[in-house]
């Protein structure tokens, strides 16, 4: 078991830097921020689309999200791990043509950088993030 995730962790990042090395660097994508998705969705919608793209996460793999007034809490699959997002710590996000996207705070501190199976989620995401933001 232990060798078969090995194997496979061994596998991505081999892949990871032929990939990287022959297609150039990664390239944001084309997004203009809707930041008045709560708006549009309200709170309680909003909170719980926010929860079903994060457990659509390619990576890292989340088993369960919890979302507040002012964070996410995200709990990282097989680990003990957990990660929790402040909205008002939010400043920016990238969303990257390979579905990554990268939460910025201040001076330019990284929060969290899921990576996402399609752009629809990524987007998704740095919308709700950046428009749960309190003032």
């Amino acid at each position: 078991m232990v060798w078969r995730a090995t194997r496979g962790v061994i596998l991505l990042v081999l892949l990871g830097a032929l990939s990287g090395g022959t297609a150039g660097c990664m390239r944001t994508a084309a997004y203009q921020p809707n930041t008045q998705r709560v708006a549009e969705l309200g709170l309680p919608q909003a909170q719980q689309r926010l929860k079903d793209v994060l457990l659509r996460s390619v990576n890292p793999p989340i088993s369960a999200v919890e979302t507040t007034d002012a964070f996410v809490r995200v709990d990282l699959r097989s680990t003990t791990y957990q990660v929790r997002v402040f909205f008002q710590d939010v400043r920016r996000a990238e969303v990257f043509t390979n579905h990554l996207v990268v939460l910025w705070g201040a001076e330019d501190r990284i929060l969290f950088r899921p990576l996402f199976a399609n752009a629809q989620d990524a987007t998704a995401f740095a919308d709700l993030m950046l428009s749960l933001q309190t003032p």
